[in-house]
């Protein structure tokens, strides 16, 4: 990681918020932007439905995947079927500046809950 400063020598460079460090620290991980990641947790219902986000977890965004866990073999057969569709869902709740490339791709991984 470069730590760099481009500014006047000698001149402290400017404050970083927490927010934005952490964005820059979680995509040299691959991880997303925690504010994309908040924005779809948010919005699971419309993306995926009511019904399925009841079923449907969403787990994690990492690089332009997003994992999705589910209880059972038929609820991730669903999901693989609207692959497409949360893909152009995701994008529309994100909008233009945040979701252009935010999730292309869509992991199913069923669990057992507890």
């Amino acid at each position: 990681m470069s730590r760099r400063f481009r500014g006047v020598p000698g001149e402290e460079p400017e404050p970083t918020t927490l927010a934005d460090a952490l964005a820059r620290v979680g995509k040299e991980l691959g991880l997303s932007d925690p504010r994309v990641l908040k924005k779809l947790t948010d919005c699971w219902p419309e993306i995926v439905g009511e019904q399925l986000a009841q079923q449907a977890t969403l787990r994690s965004l990492r690089d332009d995947t997003m994992t999705i866990a589910v209880d059972s073999g038929a609820w991730a057969t669903q999901l693989r079927y609207l692959e497409s569709d949360i893909i152009r869902r995701t994008t529309e709740v994100l909008g233009a500046t945040m979701g252009r490339s935010a999730v292309r791709h869509v992991r199913i991984v069923v669990e057992a809950r507890e």
